[in-house]
């Protein structure tokens, strides 16, 4: 019992864990990217506000297998844990790059920084 109180105590003095630069969620499950995982970031210019961007290899692949097996369900794609869109999942998702639209005008710049690391997500 002693035991299971100090780990419950270090577990509530611990820092909380950071949000995930990009978040692709479905669910419990989460394919999550850190800074080196964002190969470049670019506004889209055509359309929507939004972003063009493209992914590592080994992101790209967490992405696959994940909406690979939740076809149908509704995935929560968030950069610094801000929910941005909510797409539900038509086919498996591959390839090294998306676009992701689109972005309330007045976070595409917060976003911009953070996602091309020129300004840190914000602490909780």
């Amino acid at each position: 019992m002693i035991r299971a109180a100090a780990l419950v105590a270090a577990l509530a003095a611990s820092p909380a864990l950071a949000a995930p630069l990009l978040e692709f969620r479905i669910g419990p499950v989460a394919a999550e990217a850190e800074a080196e995982d964002i190969v470049s970031v670019a506004p889209v210019l055509d359309g929507p506000p939004g972003f063009d961007i493209t992914i590592s290899e080994r992101f790209s692949r967490d992405i696959a297998r994940l909406t690979t097996a939740h076809v149908g369900e509704e995935a929560r794609l968030s950069i610094c844990g801000e929910v941005v869109v909510r797409p539900r999942i038509m086919e498996p998702i591959s390839g090294t790059g998306f676009r992701l639209v689109p972005i309330a005008p007045e976070k595409a710049e917060p976003y911009l920084l953070w996602l091309t690391g020129r300004a840190p997500c914000p602490e909780d």
